[in-house]
């Protein structure tokens, strides 16, 4: 029979080595003495000498490959795993005082990872490395060789990114931690808390300000954000002491290692400061002593009874719990005759279980990766499959353990898993705790467990209040004076506007068109728009309203802002030309393309910004008894703000030039000092209400929904007044008393007029005269007044010119050739020997070339 030789795959473990006496190294590599260690030395599972952990790490890992060599898991058949131990710690760094466990060993770490990649090519995973100010140098280094990395504690939140560790993963619940805590404290309806964490450490200062910015978006108000280091004295903790009381602190979020955690809370509790019956204390570690003098003196653990510490974990099923008794056999085996005993509780807090299943999450994903590649457990072992095996290989493995049934890790590359919410009972001898709630894997909903209770520090099961002092929300209310008055103006705003939109549909055909049907109901929807969105300041806002209401406001001003300025480009070159322009320069399409495409560079802005910045509702204590809330973004200063700010202003400044511009228009289409106004007060309005310094955000409200209605306002009053007030007075005014005895056509002369038969005006006309009596050379604008009425039946066509060398009248009969336009139109007046009027039509429907139809008398 043929005796297969099985592939030896090899596998690094990497940690501080270095701390443990009697190893002997060549190079970083670890060459003897690790298996002559004594168990019973490392056996303090709550202690807090971090050597202890790391022993356990290494022997949980150790047990895997040993199962998975003997057969017990096999999962690798036809391979043998080896382990090659390497120190990432600097020994030099190790004096007679013992270890500085503050030194950030990552340089040390990164070089050893260069070793094994270098001289070891037999290496294809590393392993360990719990030290959480080394990991990401580990990280980095082994994603840039594509050695697979797997950390079994470290808990290390900047691994998350996978653009720069892609190659790393963990068998920590991290991603999300942040929603977790605040569905905690929704349910506990907890709305004041204090944040502390080291601010020296990149992971915690990474997971804090996921933290601080959930909560803040949760409207939970952040009393104080505190150093952990400060409690590595008693000056620090006499300090954080003052800090807390000061903001009457009672949820204490803290964030660190166990030993970080335990100097603060600890020697708080030593001073009788913020520990007790009516605090909490809520973190991801639990914390640990620098020495077994208990502070009660019952026991070691007592003073920690109610801290509620995040984990995340799957919830065993019937497999897992097995698996984790018949797992704790195996480790008994191995310890009890060193008189040393490991239970659940023990086990897990020194992390043997996660060890384990770290090498078991290795072992099944090299198994999927080679299952289907022929010679693939030879090409493993050389290295030779290291592109295929970055962290997305080890998020679905099919491995069934103790932390998870299957075990999942999630794109982010650390365990999928709910986050529980674990209470500490306060025993004297063990970390005892009672896991009474977790959420559900997305951390959308809190869950009960059935018969299981949080325990405070009082021992009663009801958490103590938050110390919030009873307040209202100060409001602008519809049902206050302030508020029904607001609602009064904008719904008297919201009327106008509807009523200018229809008078401007319904009577597009008459002398009350000053300008384009287009741009009138443009600027109508423009200033609804912006009714609505003042309706936005009553009541309590929502982070959906913040961008509603930007969108509104700043919409409906680049709306109405490209509206005027449209209109008024048209005005301006038409004023300016000194012949018959073409068609596209005449009607709306061209004009109505410019303030479209002004409007939609106006939108993309506010959505890009929207986007980048999140703008959502924060909370504002305006005093101890009340607060309000108003908008505000996670980017106040990006640069789509800026851009937005200078588009805006641009619009404005736009406006008023172009009102400058058409300064010496004819009176009835002048419109400049409105223009000019527009912007003056668009610009200081917006400045006010948006950069004002006020001390308060309700009087900056006020001001904001009040400018927002004055602007509005002032934009329908001069648009439309003038032209309601010619509906309402009669075209009859402007004939009452014209100086016209006698009318001439080609068709017939009429001696006397009838001024009764006069009807009121309905539609201009087209004309030319030669006047060869009059040889003045000049160009002036003029506006001509047309009416039509009746004289035996036939229609004649009344000119009026009442600034032209005196008030002339000129008619025709149009009985055969009338050229029937639909709006009232400029007049330009050229004295060349020959009299030219020509009318031009803002929003002509007929077909241009009538314009060469001329009539002559």
């Amino acid at each position: 029979m043929e005796i297969i030789t099985p592939t030896n795959i090899t596998i690094a473990f990497i940690g501080p080595y270095s701390w443990y006496p009697g190893l002997t190294f060549d190079g970083p590599l670890v060459t003897g003495g690790w298996e002559q260690l004594d168990i019973a030395q490392y056996s303090d599972f709550y202690g807090i000498n971090l050597a202890n952990y790391f022993f356990w790490y290494d022997f949980g890992a150790a047990l895997a490959v040993q199962h998975l060599n003997d057969g017990t898991k096999p999962i690798l058949p036809g391979a043998h795993i080896n382990i090659k131990r390497f120190n990432n710690y600097d020994p030099n760094r190790i004096t007679d005082k013992g270890v500085n466990e503050k030194f950030d060993s990552g340089g040390f770490a990164m070089t050893t990872v260069k070793v094994i990649e270098e001289e070891h090519p037999d290496v294809v995973a590393i392993y360990g490395d719990y030290l959480v100010n080394s990991a990401v140098y580990t990280a980095a280094v082994s994603t840039l060789f594509k050695l697979p990395y797997i950390n079994p504690a470290a808990w290390s939140y900047p691994l998350l990114d996978r653009n720069k560790y892609g190659y790393a993963v963990q068998m920590n619940t991290m991603f999300g931690i942040g929603k977790a805590i605040s569905i905690l404290l929704k349910e506990w309806n907890v709305r004041r808390v204090a944040v502390m964490f080291p601010r020296n450490s990149k992971t915690w200062s990474a997971a804090a300000m996921e933290v601080l910015q959930t909560l803040e978006s949760h409207r939970v108000s952040i009393l104080a954000v505190l150093d952990v280091n400060m409690g590595d004295d008693d000056a620090g903790i006499a300090y954080l002491k003052i800090a807390l009381q000061r903001v009457d602190a009672r949820y204490i979020i803290i964030l660190g290692d166990n030993k970080k955690v335990g100097q603060v809370y600890y020697g708080l509790s030593r001073l009788q400061a913020s520990i007790g019956k009516d605090y909490v204390w809520i973190g991801m570690n639990y914390p640990i002593q620098k020495s077994y003098s208990s502070i009660d003196n019952n026991g070691k653990f007592d003073a920690s009874r109610g801290f509620v510490c995040l984990i995340g974990f799957n919830e065993w099923d019937k497999f897992m719990e097995e698996y984790n008794a018949q797992f704790l056999d195996q480790v008994n085996n191995i310890t009890s005759p060193s008189g040393v005993f490991v239970d659940s509780i023990a086990a897990w807090y020194v992390n043997i279980p996660p060890a384990y299943d770290s090498i078991m999450v290795l072992a099944t994903a090299f198994r999927k990766l080679i299952q289907h590649i022929e010679s693939g457990t030879m090409l493993l072992a050389s290295r030779s499959l290291q592109d295929l095996m970055n962290s997305t290989l080890f998020e679905s493995t099919g491995y069934r353990g103790m932390s998870g049934s299957p075990l999942q890790l999630s794109k982010f590359g650390d365990l999928q898993s709910t986050f529980n919410f674990v209470s500490m009972t306060g025993n004297a001898s063990t970390a005892e705790s009672i896991t009474f709630a977790f959420t559900d894997v997305n951390q959308t909903s809190y869950i009960t467990r059935p018969g299981r209770l949080p325990v405070f520090y009082d021992g009663s099961s009801t958490p103590p209040s938050d110390g919030t002092k009873k307040q209202h929300e100060i409001l602008i209310s519809p049902t206050e004076v302030l508020g029904a008055t607001l609602i009064g103006m904008i719904s008297f705003g919201l009327i106008h506007a509807a009523l200018c939109l229809i008078l401007a549909i319904v009577f597009r055909k008459t002398k009350m068109r000053q300008g384009s049907t287009v741009f009138q109901c443009s600027i109508c929807l423009g200033s609804i728009i912006s009714f609505l969105g003042q309706l936005t300041y009553l009541n309590r806002v929502y982070d959906d309203l913040c961008a509603l209401r930007a969108l509104a406001l700043l919409g409906s001003l680049a709306i109405i802002s490209s509206s005027l300025i449209a209109k008024t480009q048209r005005i301006i070159i038409i004023f300016a030309s000194k012949t018959i322009l073409p068609n596209y320069l005449v009607k709306d399409g061209i004009y109505v393309a410019m303030a479209s495409c002004l409007v939609s560079v106006s939108v993309l802005l506010l959505n890009v910004w929207n986007a980048r910045s999140h703008p959502f509702a924060t909370k504002v204590q305006l005093s101890e008894t009340s607060f309000m809330y108003k908008c505000t973004s996670k980017l106040c200063d990006d640069w789509t703000v800026v851009l937005l700010w200078i588009f805006n202003g641009a619009l404005l400044l736009t406006v008023g030039v172009f009102g400058c511009l058409t300064w010496n228009v004819a009176p009835k289409y002048n419109q400049s000092t409105s223009l000019c106004a527009f912007s003056i007060l668009g610009s200081i309005l917006t400045i006010s209400s948006s950069h004002v310094s006020l001390s308060s955000p309700y009087i900056q409200h006020e001001i904001q929904v009040l400018s927002a209605w004055c602007l509005t306002t002032f934009v329908l009053a001069f648009e439309f007044t003038p032209q309601i007030w010619s509906l309402l007075h009669s075209n009859r005014q402007l004939i009452a008393n014209p100086p016209v005895t006698s009318l001439s056509s080609s068709r017939r002369s009429i001696e006397t007029l009838n001024r009764k038969r006069i009807l009121e005006a309905n539609f201009p006309v087209t004309f030319k005269m030669k006047d060869s009596k009059n040889a003045l050379l000049w160009s002036q604008w003029m506006r001509a007044s047309v009416v039509v009425h009746r004289v035996d039946g036939e229609k004649v066509h009344l000119v009026f010119l009442p600034n032209a060398i005196g008030q002339r009248a000129f008619a025709f009969c149009a009985s055969k050739k009338s050229i029937a336009l639909e709006f009232e139109f400029l007049t330009r007046l050229k004295f060349d020997g020959v009299l030219w009027l020509l009318v031009l039509d803002f929003e002509l429907e007929a077909d241009l070339a009538n314009f060469q139809n001329f009539w002559k008398f």
